[in-house]
Parts: structure tokens; sequence; C-alpha cells
């Protein structure tokens, strides 16, 4: 799965600050097998 450079950039941000966070909606479900095009991000 490749992410969005802009979310790329915002999920390395939240990683360097340790802040937790969890991947919800379509993004996760393609990383568990079950694409589904949108073009939002759920944090």
């Amino acid at each position: 799965m490749t992410l969005e450079p802009d979310f790329a950039d915002f999920i390395d941000a939240l990683a360097r600050h340790q802040v937790e966070f969890v991947i919800v909606g379509a993004y996760a479900l393609a990383h568990h097998g079950s694409p589904r095009a949108t073009r939002d991000f759920d944090v």
C-alpha cells in the first residue's frame, strides 16, 4: 500500500513526536486486503 505524500508526511510527523494514533477507514481496509477507492484519510 502506498500513501499519498501528504499522508506519509503527516504519519511521519506523528511518529517523530511520539503521538499515539490509529488509522481507520479505507486505508486500513486496503492494508488488510480489501482496497476501496477513496481520497480521504481517517486518523
